[in-house]
């Protein structure tokens, strides 16, 4: 036990002598700290790998039920019944699938494909692909198929490209057949 310089002048001001004081000083510094040897086992016994179950003053520590927390069994649906929620994460469509339905359909009518997606074009993507069904992605992607004035057939020579799709006023002109005309 060290004590500071007040803590002596302290000591001394209540007529402690010097003598005294030492001896204070040795009876704290002999004096174990119970919740110290307590926590020391339980280092050893995590350490050297097996559990922990030591008690302090016959109580569990709030730490060991934190550290080692009771095992719950699940409950509700059984692994046999596919849930509902495992069959929407599998159909989760993605701005890469929307690319590749594009890029098949660019490979088919000679229009350039999509290469990078990234930045504003992939923020763009996301959206679309949150917002839309998959069967108006479909559509919009037929509609772009099936009609020459968008495969540069048209006065200026304009050809319709993965900006085009992703534009919010194009996709639903192309999904509500805005765009179809009689050849």
């Amino acid at each position: 036990m060290s004590l500071n310089t007040a803590q002596l002048e302290y000591l001394a001001s209540r007529g402690m002598s010097l003598s005294d004081v030492i001896e204070l000083s040795r009876l704290g510094d002999k004096r174990p700290d119970p919740t110290n040897v307590d926590r020391q086992a339980r280092y050893r016994e995590k350490r050297n790998g097996r559990k922990v179950t030591a008690l302090c003053n016959g109580v569990t520590p709030p730490n060991e039920y934190i550290s080692n927390p009771p095992e719950i069994p699940p409950i509700g649906i059984s692994d046999e019944i596919p849930s509902p929620v495992d069959e929407i994460e599998t159909q989760v469509l993605k701005p890469e699938h929307l690319v590749e339905a594009y890029n098949a359909m660019a490979d088919r009518t000679g229009l350039p494909k999509a290469i990078k997606l990234e930045g504003a074009r992939l923020r763009q993507a996301k959206l679309l692909v949150r917002k839309a069904t998959v069967d108006d992605l479909t559509e919009a992607i037929d509609a772009i198929e099936r009609n020459p004035w968008m495969h540069g057939q048209n006065e200026r020579g304009w050809r319709a490209d993965f900006d085009f799709l992703l534009q919010p006023k194009s996709f639903t002109r192309l999904i509500e057949g805005s765009y179809d005309r009689a050849q």
